[in-house]
């Protein structure tokens, strides 16, 4: 069986203008109550929210993989109760540089939301481009997060998700060699509960997107995943022929020239 896995960012309160924060964050900041109305979307359909951990092997039809990427305050304040309330579990990957900065948050936070049965991942130690490092850079971001991370929660880390939409196998099998059992990235593909490694590939949730393209996403319509399949193939070409660097400026300019 096939099933999606959703990644959100920053989960910001309604209140927050958008022109507040900065550009190249703004397209991940989605609006509290529009991550509600995708919960309530979820529970009215009678679906349930999952953690990564708990996709392989899943056999029920009405699942969804739900994902959090960086660490973010917001996350643990504003999404966290959203999914309590429905009984919904997630998976948190934590930057565990970024733990106790402003903004994101801290162990306190972290250690109640593994509590409360949400699932703890690693995202690295400092959020880099992956593929832009050797391999022994490459091995320290992986390994360290993942031991630091174990060393204050005091449990296993088993999900690593990959910084960045860059990603090659010496990535994977990195991740794969230092123990942890499932690697997420940014391939916009269904997840396989059968699959052996267990790699699965995650749709991104992003402000901009409409509630038509959430639910496309969950009922698995295959032409609103055709259409994400080839936008998301159309940025990957633009990105060989630019290369990774050109890119990421490229994007920064073009972000910050938006007004919203």
């Amino acid at each position: 069986m096939k099933l999606p896995i959703l990644v959100y960012h920053r989960i910001i309160s309604n209140e927050i203008s958008i022109k507040d924060i900065p550009a190249v964050i703004r397209p991940y900041c989605l609006p509290g109550g529009r991550f509600a109305e995708h919960l309530d979307y979820l529970l009215n359909r009678g679906c349930k929210g999952i953690s990564v951990s708990e996709v392989f092997g899943q056999k029920e039809f009405r699942v969804v993989g739900i994902t959090f990427d960086d660490g973010w305050e917001s996350d643990y304040i504003k999404a966290f109760p959203e999914l309590e309330k429905r009984g919904f579990r997630a998976t948190f990957y934590i930057v565990t540089g970024y733990v106790g900065r402003k903004n994101y948050m801290d162990w306190v936070q972290i250690k109640e939301l593994k509590r409360k049965g949400m699932e703890i991942g690693s995202h690295s130690v400092t959020h880099p481009c992956l593929l832009d490092l050797d391999k022994d850079t490459i091995l320290q971001e992986i390994t360290q997060s993942k031991q630091v991370l174990e060393d204050h929660l005091g449990e296993p880390v088993e999900s690593f998700g990959v910084p960045y939409a860059f990603v090659n196998r010496r990535i994977i099998e990195t991740a794969l060699k230092v123990g942890y059992e499932t690697v997420c990235i940014s391939n916009t593909w269904l997840a396989d509960t059968a699959a052996v490694p267990k790699i699965y590939g995650r749709y991104g949730m992003r402000r901009g997107d409409s509630i038509e393209t959430f639910k496309g996403i969950v009922e698995r319509r295959p032409f609103e995943l055709f259409k994400i399949a080839i936008k998301e193939e159309g940025k990957k070409c633009l990105k060989r022929l630019m290369g990774r660097q050109v890119w990421l400026a490229f994007r920064e300019k073009l972000l910050s020239r938006r007004n919203s």
